[in-house]
C-alpha cells in the first residue's frame, strides 16, 4: 500500500483528495437539498413589528419558518401556505 502510495507521486495524490473533498461536498450538498422541504412565500413587504407577530404565532403552531430580506418576508413549507394565510388574515 504506502509503495503504491509513493508510486503516485504527490500532485497525484492531492489530486485525488481534492476529488473525495469534491465529491464529500456535492453528496452532503444533495442529501441536504433532498431531505428539506420546499418552502413558499407567505408574506412579503412586511414591517419587523408585523413580521414579529406572525412568526410567533408560526412557533406557537411549530410550523417551520425562513426570514428572508431583513425579516421582510416569510416563507413557510408550500403545503402550510394557503391554511395560513387563511388563518392569518
Amino acid at each position: 500500500m504506502s509503495q503504491l502510495l509513493r508510486a503516485l507521486g504527490p500532485v497525484r495524490l492531492a489530486a485525488i483528495g481534492g476529488m473525495v473533498i469534491v465529491l464529500f461536498a456535492f453528496f452532503t450538498f444533495l442529501t441536504g437539498r433532498i431531505s428539506s422541504k420546499d418552502m413558499a412565500l407567505l408574506y412579503a413587504d412586511l414591517n419587523l413589528a408585523d413580521s414579529s407577530q406572525i412568526v410567533q404565532r408560526l412557533e406557537s403552531q411549530n410550523i417551520p419558518y425562513r426570514l428572508e430580506a431583513n425579516g421582510s418576508q416569510i416563507w413557510v413549507p408550500d403545503e402550510h401556505v394557503g391554511k395560513l394565510r387563511l388563518t392569518m388574515a
